[in-house]
This record gives structure tokens, sequence and C-alpha cells, in this order.
């Protein structure tokens, strides 16, 4: 978040006096600065519907202690949440201002000591201030997004599928059904032996955008490792329509993978266990165990694609 040359300033002071003295100081000391005032805590987040601000300069003795209430409001507002608020201080309210601070003011200013350099100062450090944290906010979301997405091919990963599995089974609301299909490619290690890992790499890359071309826009898919790979079908799909899905994944799974010279370097196909909640899991935590004996009954009997039944949990 920068300043830029006519940043929207907000002034909430309840105080006829107050608001001239600081829309006066706001014109000399931003000049170019848009400045709206408002009297009290409501007609300022009315505004909010239509308006949006860059900086907020808040009084902190409302009446009825509504600049604290406000702030905090603010404050938990998504599109507020990084926005400088700079309170508005009187005599001895120094001690309440840090308070203030501690639930989420960028800083504070004593209207005592307020002038058009002191206000300069406060706004454009509040900015700077802003800034940092929001920088620091994009690479927090850079590293969580890092932590859950495969380097190599670009789809989420096992951490992400379990933060899925957890929202699935979270909170009081019965989890939605969904069915989970297991992919394990064949022969995948001659690959790498005969043609390099880069070859590999190749391969891993071209049957995640294979995978990702035949489901639906609702589904995800991940690579958990290695040449294992994993489908989550949400809503849980029709016993036919997950079949049909099947169907495409293990057709996709078997077009021939060519180097640059056009060298085909895999046609090995894969094998797929599915599992479907609430239809042949017991539980959340279970699909993916379920998925897994199924995916290496296709590996051993060589059918490619198993759909488990009930029956598969209680043998």
């Amino acid at each position: 978040m920068t300043m830029n040359e006519s940043p929207r300033i907000a002034l909430v002071d309840d105080s006829a006096s107050d608001q001239l003295i600081f829309s006066d100081m706001l014109s000399t000391a931003m000049p170019g600065a848009v400045v709206e005032v408002f009297s009290d805590a409501e007609a300022f987040l009315s505004s909010l519907e239509h308006a949006h601000f860059d900086c907020i300069l808040l009084d902190l003795n409302l009446p009825g202690d509504s600049g604290m209430e406000l702030l905090q409001v603010l404050r938990r507002e998504p599109r507020y949440r990084l926005v400088p608020i700079i309170m508005l201080t009187g005599w001895g309210n120094e001690a309440v201002a840090v308070k203030a601070i501690k639930r989420g003011a960028t800083d504070y200013l004593s209207k005592r000591d307020a002038d058009e350099q002191a206000l300069r100062r406060v706004i454009e450090a509040a900015f700077e201030d802003a800034l940092r944290e929001q920088q620091e906010d994009q690479q927090l979301n850079l590293l969580k997004s890092q932590a859950r997405t495969d380097a190599l091919t670009g789809l989420l990963n096992r951490s992400a599928f379990e933060e899925c599995l957890r929202a699935l089974s979270g909170g009081d609301v019965a989890p939605r059904s969904f069915a989970v299909l297991n992919i394990d490619l064949n022969k995948f290690k001659p690959v790498n032996d005969n043609f390099g890992h880069a070859a590999g790499d190749r391969v891993l890359k071209s049957i995640a955008q294979g995978l990702q071309s035949v489901v639906r826009t609702s589904d995800r898919v991940f690579r958990l490792g290695g040449d294992e790979f994993l489908v989550l079908l949400t809503p849980g799909p029709s016993e036919a329509e997950l079949a049909g899905m099947a169907e495409r994944i293990h057709a996709r799974l078997h077009e021939p993978v060519f180097a640059e010279d056009r060298t085909c370097i895999y046609a090995g196909g894969g094998s797929v266990g599915v599992a479907r909640y609430p239809q042949t899991s017991g539980s959340v935590d279970e699909v993916l165990a379920t998925a897994d004996r199924a995916m290496y009954e296709a590996k051993k009997s060589g059918r490619g694609v198993v759909i488990v039944d009930a029956a598969a949990l209680n043998p």
C-alpha cells in the first residue's frame, strides 16, 4: 500500500472546531488529498457502502467510546485490515491511545501537538508501516502457497489434500459426499533409468496437465509425491458419472508422452483406486486409505481401475 498523490482521507471527529482545524492542516500538509469529514461513526460506516479511504483519522473520544469500537469494526473488515488508521487524542489520552494501537491502530497523534509537519509525518509513517505489513502479508501468503503446492507440476500437494479433508470433515455440518481417485503410474521408473530425470519430470508434468484437463471445475488434482497423484471429486458424482470420470482418466494416462525429438518416452498408463464417501468409506479420514488399498489392488490385478464397494471395508 503506497501513498498516491491524491489519497482519500476520512476525518472522523465530532468536534466542529477540530474538524475545521484538521481539514485546514490536511490541505497544507497533504496537498491533493481528498478529505471527507464525518461527525460520528454511523455516518462514516454508511459511507463505506460506496466509498473507500486510503487513510483514516479517527477521534479517540467519539461519544460512548465509539472511537475504539469503530477501530475494531474496521479491523474486522478485510478491505480495511491494512489501511492506516491514526487515532487523534486529546489531553492526557496517550495511555488510551497506546491501548488503541494494541487493538489495531497504526499510530496516534495528540491534538495538542498537531501541526502540518507533524500530521504529514505521522501519515507518511503510517503508509510506510502499512506497506511493510502488506509486503509481509504477501510473503506469508506466498510461503503458504508454496507449502501447499508441488514445485514441479504446480498441483496441490499432500498437505493441501489433508487440509481439504479437514475442511470436509470439520464443523457442525455433516460432511458432503465426495470421491477420491488415487493414481499411481505404471512402469514409471524405467523412464528415469532410460531417458534421465528430466524426461521423468516431463512425463509427470504432462500427466498433471492431462488430469487437470479431464476433471470438472469443482474438482481438484494433487500430486502426493513421486509418481502418485490424487483427484478429489466434490461434490460426489453418481456411480455412472464416477465410472465415466475413471474411464477418461484411465484413457488419459495411456496417452503417450514424447520428448522434444518426438521419441516416445512413456505410455505406461496407471492404476487407479477409487473410494467414495459416504458410500464406501466409514469416515472422511478413512477415504484415502480405502482409495490407496484399491489402487494397489488395481496394480496387482492389472485391471487399471477399481471402484471399491462397501464390502471392501469388511473383508
